[in-house]
């Protein structure tokens, strides 16, 4: 339950670090915020991140967002700091998949909306 806890705090965290929900693409020049796509324009639900993020998605698109299953890469200055692998629906981890976050925490089993619902902790 611990880890759980842990896992929810690491993703609210990098969703508020992201400051604000944006509605378009067009952002003021100096914004803080960039609005994560793939190369071919297909974004995850939470797509609004600080400058030197980038995604690499390997799965389908619909509507702009990550749809189907693959794997969903997240960068930080070109290194990866978390991978998502499973089912996406909108943008979002639904269903059976796999979490890893910098190679120190790793959750299997059921998401929600890209949260854990029946996911556990597994050393990484």
């Amino acid at each position: 339950m611990r880890c759980l806890q842990i896992f929810n705090l690491i993703v609210a965290f990098i969703v508020l670090n992201a400051n604000v929900a944006l509605c378009g693409k067009v952002l003021p020049e100096n914004s803080e915020i960039v609005l994560l796509e793939d190369k071919n324009g297909c974004k995850p639900y939470e797509a609004n991140f600080k400058p030197g993020y980038s995604i690499e998605w390997s799965g389908a698109c619909k509507n702009g967002y990550l749809d189907g299953n693959g794997i969903l890469k997240y960068l930080k200055n070109g290194v990866v700091f978390q991978t998502d692998e499973g089912a996406f629906f909108e943008g979002r981890l639904n269903g059976m998949g796999t979490r890893n976050i910098s190679d120190e925490y790793k959750y299997e089993g059921g998401f929600v909306e890209n949260f854990g619902s029946s996911a556990k902790y597994v050393q990484a």
